[in-house]
């Protein structure tokens, strides 16, 4: 009996070093081998086919542009402005003169389909109106109705109503703002009159209504009869600034949303306010930036001398303004109706000469007793230019400069009087002649 066990625990014992190789415990088969195993994604979300919707304007005052297959362009824009036939008052009051076009709507529509938060536009109108006899007081204004909407209209049907929305917003912002005023006044120079706000995702149609336009006269027995001409004009400036990091000091120095063209009714005080605010910034990356931008295209864009008379009463300055690309350069003179000072009679009190070689193409001579009316000049300068700038009392500070150290170097005449003088160089800054 005892070698049967012993035999029979060889066998058990030779069996399972047999199986050895194949065994495995209960807690292995629980246990999925290979237990992860990934299937590839593939694919491409492109951009809308062919443009995307190019919408119908919301009314029949308005005409597309035939933008088609373009993902970023003005898409519509009023067919015409008609004030019609008009009588002109016969007296020096102002007279407003309105297209009148009822129930209809004004709009204006920029498309921006390529869905992106990166890229910046903004939309500046402008006219090229004149009127005869070489007076500049007539203007026109637009009432900017409403908020920036998105045209939904897929451009086959007819539009309707409805088919304005609101705009997709994040961090409760809106994607393209209108301009901050609630009635623009369209001149000889761009103003922009909606952009992008930056940092927001845009795809769509964005619509602003327009209010009834108005042409402002404000001296009717000044102006001949003629009939009117010219266009309003609108340009799409497509520039990829972070205009919401400018301070709003900084902003209202510029023409438009692109902050580019310095404003020609900017003044000392602004610009030094401006410069201020950059201080005011606790983000030090938005500080740097506006600093940055500030010495770009304010600093050596804009000087300006200021003429003071008795009492101190301004009566009289000169601009000078550079463009942002240092390819173009103005010289701006205003004259203001207050007088310079009595004492000094029928005497010359300020004078300002832009000469060109031998010819003089800025000549304006101020007398001390001179009440005359309001009026401004502008001539373009060009490399070697000669800028002089004479006051009677201009050394007992009558005669102030922005910045200061262009006040440096001056020429005294005589007693009191001072003349500045400078030349134009090559990249039209100023260089003052000693």
């Amino acid at each position: 009996m005892k070698f049967k066990h012993s035999l029979l625990k060889m066998v058990t014992l030779s069996c399972l070093m047999v199986l050895g190789s194949n065994y495995v415990c209960a807690s292995e088969l629980e246990q999925g081998n290979p237990d992860e195993v990934k299937t590839p994604l593939s694919g491409n979300l492109g951009l809308s086919e062919n443009g995307g919707y190019d919408p119908n304007p919301p009314s029949n005052l308005n005409k597309k542009t035939g933008i088609n297959n373009s993902y970023l362009g003005i898409s519509y824009i009023p067919q015409t402005f008609d004030f019609k036939s008009t009588k002109l008052k016969d007296d020096v009051n102002e007279q407003k003169v309105s297209t009148n076009k009822g129930q209809e709507t004004f709009n204006v529509g920029v498309k921006d389909k390529r869905r992106q938060d990166t890229q910046q536009w903004s939309l500046n109108v402008k006219h090229t109106m004149s009127i005869d006899n070489g007076y500049q007081g007539v203007s026109l204004t637009v009432p900017v109705n409403g908020e920036v909407k998105r045209n939904i209209n897929n451009g086959e049907s007819e539009f309707q109503n409805g088919e304005l929305t609101a705009q997709l917003r994040k961090n409760d912002k809106d994607e393209v703002v209108k301009a901050e005023k609630s009635e623009l006044n369209i001149t000889s120079e761009e103003n922009t009159i909606m952009h992008t706000t930056g940092g927001q995702f845009v795809n769509g149609v964005y619509d602003l209504e327009l209010g009834d336009i108005t042409l402002n006269i404000p001296d009717a027995s000044r102006v001949p009869a003629q009939k009117i001409g010219g266009t309003v004009e609108w340009t799409l400036s497509n520039t990829p600034m972070k205009q919401s990091y400018l301070t709003e000091q900084i902003r209202n120095l510029f023409k438009d949303g692109n902050c580019r063209e310095l404003k020609r009714t900017i003044t000392s005080k602004q610009v030094k306010a401006a410069e201020k605010s950059i201080e005011t910034i606790d983000n030090e990356e938005q500080k740097k930036y506006n600093r940055s931008y500030f010495e770009n295209y304010v600093e050596g864009h804009f000087i300006e001398w200021y003429g003071r008379g008795i009492y101190d009463a301004y009566f009289a300055k000169m601009c000078y303004f550079k463009d942002s690309t240092n390819s173009s350069a103005e010289v701006l003179f205003i004259k203001d109706k207050n007088q310079p000072n009595i004492n000094f009679g029928s005497d010359e009190y300020m004078r300002v000469t832009v000469k060109r070689g031998d010819n003089l193409i800025m000549e304006e001579h101020i007398k001390g007793n001179d009440t005359s009316a309001n009026h401004t000049k502008s001539v373009i300068v060009q490399p070697g230019d000669i800028i002089e700038i004479y006051h009677a009392e201009g050394k007992n500070q009558r005669l102030k400069t922005y910045p200061e150290s262009y006040k440096t170097g001056g020429i005294n005449n005589k007693g009191n009087e001072l003349t500045l003088k400078y030349k134009v160089k090559s990249n039209l800054d100023l260089e003052t002649i000693k």
